[in-house]
């Protein structure tokens, strides 16, 4: 561990170095990632981030993770050293833990707020400053200019705030990739409406109003976009799945989903590396079947260099007969937070060839549903079927109108529109195959078509 130069009056780095000594001295194996992160979060001034690994104390982000991932995080941070931006922060080191295990802590450092404690913006009420703005503002410029986005600055989620200056910063600089001109100018644009909402008010501000709302939900927030086509891949050759992949690329759509339908599980896992060789600024996401979804995530992670963008399971374990979740959705919440994964989780519910849930019990279903998932996935009754509207509509009035729902069977570009009201991602594979595995290059850029169609009707 490298110490900080410029330290505040608690040297945390040399506190996290003593506590990986103490615990390590001390504690069993099985034991010792619950030691670390009690710890951690009673360090002075600490708070640990709901459902994560990860702990902020003042300027400094300690985040526990699978050492693989956190030398992800490093490599790009250390891509951006040369554009000086205040929005990222620095490396001040990385320590193991236990021989035993691949784990590790990270600290990260955002030192353009010296001793200011950082909060999410979207919890905060406050309009930004003007000189944060304009800071903010300049230095996704320069991200832009290189070529690169940090995706997740399209919703407040992920953007930080300190206490006393009101610097704007942002946290999760593992997803931070290329992107063509388009999807530049795109998410400026949308980095600017943000700002935008947030400004100084000129006396038009009602004391002790009600917070903005954050913008949108993780769809809108990962693609930038309030609907989205996915189209799975069934990949029966590795040049059969490059090609209809290419075939969505060129359709404009902004991922894909990969399948183990037609390749092994290996396969497809390396076939997500290639994929991203060739395409690094498209989404790729996941489905093992007959995988649970914690399983996915680590076999994921560890296949494919720490990054994983979306899984995909059929079953997310929510019963349709009022249970308390457990089992499958317990799980994976267990393993994300251990993971420290970020990326987006589509768990299906109500779905097809799963145990049914009656008309009655969907919307609490689908309640129940988003406290587990980024995006609750539902189906017809069986591959290539269309799921009745009703289902899909009752599911929606459930979940409210913020969560991001998908559907996943039986959607072309005869029977889309009936959807837009509920649905925000669209999962299509039968609907736009020549055959099976072979996207048809027509149906995917008609069905593309309708839905950028329908949200330039919403303004973006």
């Amino acid at each position: 561990m490298t110490d900080c130069t410029d330290q505040a009056t608690v040297d945390i780095p040399r506190l996290v170095v003593d506590i990986v000594a103490r615990v390590g001295a001390s504690t069993p194996p099985a034991h010792y990632l619950t030691a670390v992160m009690d710890e951690l979060v009673a360090m002075p001034n600490a708070e640990r981030e709901p459902d994560t690994l990860v702990v902020r104390s003042s300027e400094y982000e300690i985040r526990v993770g699978r050492l693989g991932f956190l030398q992800l995080i490093m490599e790009n941070l250390a891509t951006l050293r040369s554009y000086s931006l205040t929005v990222a922060p620095e490396v001040v080191g990385c320590i193991p833990l236990h021989e035993e295990n691949r784990d590790g802590i990270l600290v990260l450092r955002y030192a353009a707020c010296r001793g200011e404690r950082l909060r999410r913006a979207h919890t905060t009420s406050e309009p930004f400053n003007e000189a944060a703005r304009q800071r903010f503002r300049h230095e996704m410029q320069v991200l832009a200019d290189h070529g690169k986005i940090h995706p997740y600055a399209r919703g407040l989620m992920h953007w930080l705030v300190s206490s006393e200056t009101g610097t704007l910063l942002l946290a999760e600089w593992v997803v931070v990739r290329d992107a063509e001109a388009d999807e530049r100018r795109e998410l400026l644009e949308i980095v600017d409406e943000l700002l935008a909402r947030r400004s100084q008010p000129s006396g038009l501000q009602r004391p002790g109003g009600p917070p903005p709302q954050p913008v949108g939900n993780r769809i809108e927030e990962v693609f930038g976009t309030r609907r989205v086509l996915l189209p799975v891949v069934h990949p029966v050759g590795q040049r059969e799945a490059l090609a209809s992949v290419r075939v969505a690329v060129e359709a404009g759509c902004k991922g894909v989903f990969l399948i183990d339908q037609g390749m092994t599980a290996d396969q497809v896992l390396a076939l997500v590396m290639v994929v991203r060789r060739e395409h690094p600024a498209l989404w790729v996401g996941l489905n093992l079947l007959g995988r649970s979804p914690a399983e996915v995530l680590r076999l994921g992670l560890d296949a494919c260099a720490g990054r994983l963008d979306g899984i995909w399971s059929d079953n997310a374990g929510i019963d349709g007969d009022g249970a308390a979740p457990a089992g499958a959705a317990v799980a994976f919440r267990d393993a994300r937070r251990e993971r420290a994964w970020t990326g987006l989780y589509f768990g299906g519910v109500a779905f097809k060839y799963q145990r049914p849930v009656a008309p009655e019990r969907l919307a609490a279903v689908a309640a129940t549903a988003v406290g587990y998932m980024d995006v609750v996935c539902t189906s017809g009754p069986g591959t290539g079927k269309a799921a009745e509207v009703g289902k899909v509509a009752a599911m929606r009035n459930g979940m409210g109108a913020a969560p991001a729902l998908a559907l996943a069977s039986g959607i072309d570009e005869g029977n889309v529109r009936d959807y837009l009201p509920y649905v925000d991602a669209y999962l299509v594979g039968t609907g736009i195959e020549h055959e099976f595995g072979v996207l048809d290059p027509a149906r995917v850029a008609r069905l593309q078509a309708v839905l950028s169609g329908a949200q330039a009707g919403l303004g973006r």
